[in-house]
């Protein structure tokens, strides 16, 4: 991941950027199974 090395001397991100980016991971993650279902079905049906 990018930002790993120039982290903060506190060894790490914050709290709350933590749960920000665990929350966007989790938003991309549902769209990307929500696209890939659309395609099967997509698929199915052709």
């Amino acid at each position: 991941m990018r930002g790993d090395a120039s982290a903060g001397s506190n060894g790490g991100m914050s709290r709350d950027e933590a749960l920000s980016l665990v929350r966007r991971l989790l938003v991309a993650n549902d769209l990307g199974e929500l696209l890939a279902l659309q395609e099967a079905r997509g698929a199915a049906e052709a």
